[in-house]
């Protein structure tokens, strides 16, 4: 056992330390007001990179080591292959050289992109529910591109990347002579530079290389200015003079609105020595003044956000625990299937103690999640799978506390393993901690109705592997009469599940109308979330009533609630498709093909065992 502790205690602490991590650290931890609320740099970072990769970090940086790169060094990190295209027709459409990865580089996108500019024109004035899928990759992906460029132009005006061409010019101007400036810095000068350029142009004997440098460096700064658009960088806390101010700024925009001060003058100063300290690529030097800059946004931000919340944001990020989660969870069910060849007790227990663990780290991480918000912990479609996990990991411990037989371990890696995975692909929509539609932003109602009926979809699932399970034992019972489970206890097991469930859902259905009618002045609307809850309801208490009469023998119930599993998923995700009703919040799109796959394989694995179980049974009466 001491052993396993070891793997586990490995597999928390495996991040790496590399010293380059080390010294991003400080610059991850950099707010940003970005979607409506500030979030640490790196939270930024993971966000931007989840929308154009689909993965938070990249084979050999992570995602604020690619965003250093971006707005530091743009040149390089626009031949990185990160913008992911599946679509062969997308391609088609942009003219782009097909890759076997789908990756695709900044530069080219967007030469495809510009040199479409028309067909953008055309799709940008269809409606977008008109669009073609093709149609409205390519529309998303003149948004990725745009963001992309934007974020690299935002610090453009405050890093030094310009040198006086001689001394005599450097005179003039009153500036250092070989010394790197920044945007600035020239732009104090832009009166008597302005006036330099004018007398080269009028001498009609030609320019003097000094002169040609001149201009160069003009034209230059005229590339730069030209920057003055970007704003979603807004690393500049609300703070004019000693008073608070209402918005967080760019670099740009606390420039151009005259939004600066002494302090974020000297800020602006320590993001350049963070520059040109990357740009040498002195690590030592680079973890110097991020944590520099990091302690002087902490100074400029300390009345408007609450830096240790911002550090726990960071370190839920970094240590990622919903990835260990499943891990463990897959870890525990491979132990779990080579404890029914070898080793029995010795495995189950390690694979509950594993399941478990991994359980641990899931409410650990919904925990921090909750700290960090502010609120309770299921507010987004994300949220509610997550959450419905570590329902069914709860449940799956419970059973097999009971049990002892590994069947709530099979329960609890199954559905976590699943739901996690599900999860992975939701949390590439964004920011999963991203501000709330109004109607959604009452903590009370997030606590009770929200978070009891979403119990109830735990609950209701839990059932319906119980079911599934008690079929296929059911099936294997009548192969072989020498088999030793009670399949009797996974019926009662299975019953308490739907119990569980039918109340859960009843009562946060009822929860829902009180606040439907608190909100929206009615206790019922027939709106297509509502009717997905009443489905649920009517169902379980259809099954539930079925089986107290004795309509449904033991077969039929375990099949009917089997089968739950398809009422809960068309409730929870499949009423998200109609886009329509005051609970529809854009929370999905594109999941009809999933959601039709998913009925087709229940209905034929469900219906093919339940119609085995029932021929079988003919077969056994008549003899």
């Amino acid at each position: 056992m001491k052993y396993i502790t070891a793997a586990i205690l490995l597999l928390l602490s495996f991040n790496s330390f590399s010293k380059v991590n080390l010294a991003m650290e400080s610059f991850g931890k950099i707010p940003i007001l970005h979607e409506g609320r500030v979030k640490p740099l790196d939270t930024f970072a993971r966000t931007n990179l989840l929308m154009v990769y689909e993965k938070s970090k990249l084979k050999e940086l992570s995602a604020i080591e690619w965003l250093a790169e971006l707005i530091f060094d743009p040149n390089v990190a626009y031949k990185r292959r990160i913008f992911k295209i599946r679509n062969s027709d997308t391609v088609k459409a942009l003219s782009l050289t097909a890759d076997k990865t789908h990756n695709y580089t900044f530069i080219e996108v967007s030469t495809a992109i510009n040199n479409e500019s028309k067909l953008i024109s055309e799709i940008s004035n269809i409606e977008k529910k008109l669009r073609s899928p093709t149609q409205q990759q390519i529309f998303e992906l003149y948004y990725k591109v745009s963001t992309i460029f934007e974020i690299s132009r935002s610090v453009s005006l405050i890093i030094p990347q310009f040198k006086i061409p001689s001394k005599d010019y450097a005179q003039k101007l009153d500036l250092p002579f070989g010394t790197s400036l920044t945007y600035l810095q020239v732009l104090k000068r832009k009166a008597i530079f302005e006036k330099l350029a004018g007398k080269i142009y009028e001498n009609t004997n030609g320019f003097a290389p000094q002169e040609h440098a001149l201009l160069a460096l003009g034209r230059s700064l005229e590339v730069v200015a030209s920057d003055t658009y970007t704003k979603i960088f807004r690393i500049v806390p609300p703070q004019v003079g000693n008073k608070i101010d209402s918005e967080w700024h760019s670099p740009w925009q606390t420039v151009q609105g005259g939004h600066g001060n002494p302090l974020t003058a000297k800020y602006f100063e320590k993001w350049a020595k963070m520059y040109t300290a990357y740009m040498a690529k002195d690590i030592d030097a680079f973890e110097e003044f991020s944590l520099s800059v990091y302690e002087s946004s902490k100074e400029l931000s300390k009345q408007v956000v609450n830096s240790k919340k911002l550090d726990w944001e960071f370190n839920y990020s970094k240590w990622d625990l919903f990835t260990k989660s499943v891990t463990l969870y897959i870890l525990a069910f491979l132990l779990l299937c080579f404890s029914w060849l070898f080793w029995k007790k010795i495995l189950e227990k390690v694979s509950f103690a594993l399941m478990s663990f991994g359980g641990v780290l899931h409410g650990l991480n919904l925990t921090l999640r909750c700290i960090i918000m502010d609120r309770p912990p299921v507010t987004t479609l994300y949220e509610s799978i997550i959450f419905v996990a570590f329902i069914c990991i709860f449940g799956a411990i419970l059973i097999e506390r009971k049990r002892k037989d590994g069947l709530g371990t099979f329960v609890g890696t199954t559905l976590g393993t699943i739901l996690l995975f599900v999860s992975f692909g939701y949390e590439k929509d964004g920011d999963s901690m991203g501000m709330l539609a109004a109607v959604l932003d009452t903590n009370f109602w997030l606590a009770t109705h929200v978070v009891t009926i979403t119990i109830g979809y735990g609950c209701a699932f839990v059932s319906s592997i119980l079911a599934h399970v008690y079929l296929f034992q059911k099936y294997i019972k009548y192969q072989r009469s020498d088999v030793s489970f009670d399949i009797k206890d996974t019926l009662k097991n299975m019953h308490g599940s739907v119990l569980f469930a039918l109340f859960f859902t009843v009562l946060g259905t009822i929860l829902g109308g009180i606040w439907a009618d608190q909100s929206w002045g009615r206790f019922w609307g027939w709106d297509p979330k509502e009717n997905g809850a009443m489905l649920i309801c009517m169902w379980l208490l259809w099954v539930v009533h079925g089986n107290l009469t004795k309509y449904f023998k033991d077969i039929e119930y375990a099949f009917l609630t089997a089968l739950t599993s398809i009422i809960v998923v068309l409730a929870w995700f499949g009423v998200n498709l109609l886009n329509v009703g005051l609970h529809s919040y854009g929370f999905t799109e594109s999941i009809a093909t999933n959601i039709a796959l998913f009925t087709i394989i229940e209905l034929v694995v469900c219906g093919g065992i339940y119609g085995v179980l029932k021929f079988q049974k003919k077969e056994l009466s008549g003899n």
